[in-house]
């Protein structure tokens, strides 16, 4: 087996461990703490993948900080709109990761045009 196929074969494993303990966890109403070991898990697995590849290389690594955080701080929030904003962190915080992990590059001016786009709308 080459490793275009190993990583394949490993990427299946994880998709389905993470859809099976997102069925175990995700299925009661209150996300909280289910959803944040969740998110912790999808984490691990990324960081796992990605170390094992070096597609995290070069300060992607460092992306996972603020999603384990987000994680982290999610159970602490009772407020539909919190909770909102924070899976909206979540799914940026992801995107730039697959970004960076496809090769973008992470400049301070694609920082900066992102971030205003997002809190300066027009």
């Amino acid at each position: 087996m080459d490793e275009k196929q190993n990583l394949a074969v490993r990427i299946a494993i994880v998709s389905l461990a993470l859809g099976v303990l997102g069925d175990a966890l995700l299925r009661g109403t209150p996300w909280g703490l289910n959803f944040a070991l969740w998110v912790l898990m999808l984490g691990a697995f990324i960081a796992t993948l990605g170390w094992r590849n070096h597609g995290l290389a070069g300060g992607g690594s460092a992306l996972l900080v603020p999603v384990l955080l987000v994680a982290c701080a999610f159970p602490w929030r009772d407020s539909l709109t919190l909770n909102l904003l924070s899976v909206l962190a979540l799914l940026v915080a992801f995107a730039i990761i697959i970004l960076r992990a496809q090769g973008g590059a992470m400049s301070r001016r694609f920082i900066w045009t992102t971030s205003s786009a997002v809190l300066l709308p027009h």
